[in-house]
């Protein structure tokens, strides 16, 4: 599997402040919560695999960067690849609610990998300009 991993450092130093790596996905359609409206047939998606931030600057808003960053790096993306979804597999209780804050949701059965669809991430940032 490909992957692209970004870094955000000090800028006055070397030190990593936090990272993303996102790759291409594919979700299960019987996984998709029945709410969202999708084909009828495995979707493609890009995977935020990893976003941490450097336990020394949690609480600065970092993690919230980072994801900003990689959503609208996908949504590029999705303007001239299909991409569906965004997923995340929240690795704790703690992540799940960092990412639901956002707006991601779970997938069927899978109470730690939740989704975000593009269409959504697309309305986000036409209200925000």
């Amino acid at each position: 599997m490909y992957s692209k991993t970004y870094v955000a450092h000090a800028v006055d130093s070397d030190e990593i402040m936090g990272y993303y790596t996102i790759t291409a996905a594919e979700i299960i359609q019987k996984a998709l919560p029945k709410h969202i409206n999708h084909p009828r047939y495995p979707v493609s998606a890009a995977r935020i695999c990893r976003l941490a931030v450097n336990n020394q600057h949690k609480g600065a808003g970092i993690g919230a960067y980072l994801l900003k960053d990689a959503l609208l790096k996908i949504v590029a993306a999705a303007q001239i690849m299909g991409v569906f979804a965004v997923i995340v597999d929240a690795k704790s209780d703690e992540a799940k609610a960092f990412y639901k804050n956002y707006g991601f949701i779970e997938l069927t059965g899978q109470s730690l990998q939740l989704i975000l669809p593009v269409a959504t991430i697309e309305k986000a940032v036409q209200e925000n300009l």
